[in-house]
């Protein structure tokens, strides 16, 4: 099953946040759904930086030039 939604208010308490306004994962403690019976907790996150055009670009034609040259 698929749900797609806009979400257009999020309601969440203040001891909830952390001292920027966004929501802390440890206070909140989300749980995802895996495969079959599995969940799994998320008490932590972290961040990480998206790789950009400018910095990965010529190498990211490289690996995928590469790629299909070798499946011929």
């Amino acid at each position: 099953m698929l749900i797609l939604a806009s979400v257009k208010y999020i309601h969440v308490r203040n001891d909830m946040r952390d001292g920027k306004g966004n929501m802390d994962p440890g206070k909140f403690m989300p749980v995802g759904k895996l495969v079959g019976p599995l969940f799994a907790k998320v008490n932590e996150g972290y961040a990480m930086d998206r790789p950009t055009w400018e910095t990965h670009g010529e190498e990211l034609v490289m690996s995928v030039s590469d790629d299909s040259s070798a499946s011929e």
